[in-house]
Parts: structure tokens; sequence; C-alpha cells
């Protein structure tokens, strides 16, 4: 069975995620966030070309999210990745890359990383989602205006970035 029109955010730390997601289904998206890997496959196998992804790892390199990101562009989803600034085998699998500061703090093997930068990044996607949904209506414009969206999205997480550094 296909989902159909929906934006399924996939990635292991939660709260951005989490509140991006919520904040698109007030926007009246249909949203979904994952973080299980058989469930991240599972429902990357039911997407379609009308359907977008968001996949979000610090490294670009956490298994489960390129296993269930690939699946979903073979799929033909359009794909969003936001990850660490660095030549990644996540961000090579997106229609549209987004890279944010990363900065790396472990105790043993404990990852501290911080997840501020992702968190902004996506406050930025969203901000600007909505500038752009209440130029039109207060119900959110269609993946096809999302689409040219998230290349303004883009430019802006980008540019906040390099700035940052």
């Amino acid at each position: 069975r296909r989902l159909g029109y929906r934006v399924l955010l996939l990635g292991l730390f939660e709260v951005a995620v989490l509140e991006m997601a919520e904040k698109l289904k007030i926007m009246g998206k249909n949203t979904d966030t994952l973080s299980e890997r058989h469930v991240m496959r599972h429902y990357a196998e039911l997407l379609g070309k009308n359907d977008l992804v968001f996949s979000v790892s610090v490294s670009g390199e956490t298994q489960v999210s390129i296993d269930a990101t690939s699946i979903a562009k073979t799929r033909g989803c359009k794909v969003v990745t936001l990850a660490g600034f660095s030549r990644n085998s996540l961000s090579k699998l997106a229609d549209y890359p987004i890279y944010t500061v990363q900065k790396e703090i472990r105790l043993g093997s404990m990852d501290l990383d911080s997840r501020l930068m992702f968190y902004y990044g996506f406050e930025l996607i969203f901000e600007r989602y909505f500038k752009l949904a209440k130029k039109k209506t207060w119900h959110a414009p269609g993946f096809d205006s999302l689409a040219a969206f998230y290349m303004k999205g883009i430019v802006l997480c980008n540019a906040y970035c390099l700035s940052a550094m």
C-alpha cells in the first residue's frame, strides 16, 4: 500500500525531528517520524514519487539512515538530508543536501555531540516554509511548491553555517 503525499522524517535524535513533524502537521502535512531501524526500512518501501523524506544524521554515516534513505530514493521520493559538514554517504543520496556545523564530543564511546545546529537548521527551514505558505493560504502549498522552497532553505542553512565557521 502506498502512503502518498507524505513527509517522512528519519533520524536517531528525536527532539528536532519531532518538533519539525508537529509543525508540518499543523500546516496540514501528513508527516511521520521514524527512528527504529526495521520500521524505517518498512516505511521507506511504501513510499513513492509524491513523498518527501528528511533524513538526519550528525555524521552522515549512520547505516540505518543510509539504508532507509536509499530505499526511499529508489522508490522515487524527493530526499532532503541534514548532516554535518563532511563528504558523507547520506548526503550523496540527497536531492537537496543541507550541511551544518558539527562538533564532535565523546566520553569514551559515548556520543555527546551537540544537535543544536540541526535544530536550528530545521527552524530555518520551517520559518521559510511558513512564510511561503502564509503568502498563499493558511494551508501549506503542495509538494511542487515545497520542492522549490527547499532550494531556498538550503541556501539559508549553508550561508549561516559557513559564516559560523
